[in-house]
């Protein structure tokens, strides 16, 4: 365990820093996690070649597509990163993969790759459990920019109680956040029940957030009898003075947006204004197993947004978002590490030198009178 490893920065939910925390207790969990499963690396795979985010940014790749940091961070804490490249012929999902990410396809993924994910997440494998999957789901634009590119895995994800929506959520800017594609998001109430450790994160962080760019998503209630049970993560946090509304596209004037939804009844109806929450990120449970994770938005996962928090990995929470999600999707058994104030001790500047001196020579002088009377006891004897 390197010594840089025990100590980092902390940070609020925007990013600016407010001094170093220590983490040697988490690290050392997770090691003593590691050395327990026999130093079996977790091995993630991460699907390329539908417009995903770059696990290796070349020169075309810009910090907005592209999650180098998330990688390194995830190969810090024990866990094989994988690029996931289908053949088109013959897609399949390795048999050594413990959880499959897809994200950010902002091309769509083609059928008979999306095809390939449903298998592996319907059909036992060798080992008699099913696929895990994660995925971002962020709003991209189709090739006519006139409105959200579907994933490709909407029929899959429907399947497990999840259905996104192809578009995107604005609110009512605020000063907080400045932004009309910026919600404000928090923990759901149901999330926070089940304890669910993807958003503790967030909820050691306050429990709001800035969460840019998002799609919405329904999750529908679970069936009686059980199966798939899905649940909401995080919602946005609207109120009777900060409504949200759904767009096809980001309005290239949101002011302007915003001021034509104001004055027209009609309008409000076509872009579904409300005052309720909406759901920008869910989970999938089958019995007590995790099966799927999905996010709505690639803000917390990108280099881009990283760059933002000073480079400190520590610090965003997306990665946190992420490791915790891989941990419950694998039936990892989360440890809590209670979270201490931790303080410095500084000694008394004002203290007297002269005590340095005067209390081992008191000590010595009390040591030597009583071997003497205990040498003294026994020559008596």
């Amino acid at each position: 365990i390197k010594l840089s490893d025990l100590v980092t920065a902390s940070r609020d939910e925007r990013g600016q820093a407010r001094g170093q925390e220590f983490a040697g207790e988490r690290v050392l969990v997770r090691e003593l996690q590691f050395l327990a499963e026999n130093q079996s690396k977790a091995v993630v795979y991460f699907t390329q070649g539908s417009g995903e985010l770059a696990l290796t940014p070349g020169p075309e790749d810009t910090p907005k597509n592209s999650a180098g940091q998330l990688r390194a961070y995830l190969e810090k804490l024990n866990i094989t990163v994988k690029p996931l490249v289908f053949e088109k012929n013959n897609p399949k999902v390795p048999d050594d993969a413990v959880v499959v990410v897809v994200a950010n396809p902002a091309q769509g993924v083609a059928p008979e790759l999306a095809a390939e994910l449903k298998r592996y997440m319907t059909e036992p494998r060798a080992d008699g459990k099913k696929g895990k999957l994660i995925v971002i789901a962020g709003p991209n634009s189709n090739v006519k920019n006139d409105g959200v590119q579907p994933t490709g895995l909407e029929e899959l994800l429907t399947g497990f109680n999840i259905t996104l929506q192809q578009a995107i959520v604005m609110n009512v800017p605020t000063d907080r956040d400045g932004s009309a594609d910026m919600a404000i998001v928090g923990v759901s109430r149901r999330a926070a029940e089940a304890d669910n450790p993807i958003v503790r994160p967030l909820i050691e962080l306050g429990p709001r957030l800035p969460f840019g760019n998002s799609r919405p998503m329904d999750v529908k209630p679970s069936p009686p009898g059980g199966g798939v049970e899905a649940y909401p993560l995080l919602i946005t946090a609207s109120t009777e003075r900060s409504p949200n509304w759904l767009e096809p596209v980001r309005p290239a004037d949101p002011q302007k947006a915003l001021l034509e939804l104001v004055g027209s009844r009609e309008v409000q109806q076509k872009k579904q204004l409300s005052f309720r929450p909406r759901v920008v990120a869910a989970a999938a449970a089958e019995g007590t197993a995790g099966r799927v994770v999905v996010f709505g938005s690639t803000m917390f996962f990108t280099d881009a947004t990283a760059a933002t928090l000073g480079g400190q990995p520590e610090g965003n929470p997306g990665n946190g978002m992420m490791v915790s999600a891989i941990d419950w999707l694998r039936d990892r058994p989360v440890v809590e590490v209670a979270t201490k104030p931790y303080g410095m001790y500084r000694p008394n500047p004002t203290a007297d030198s002269m005590r340095l001196l005067i209390l081992p020579l008191g000590l010595i002088a009390l040591v030597i009178a009583g071997l003497g009377a205990g040498v003294w006891v026994i020559r008596r004897k």
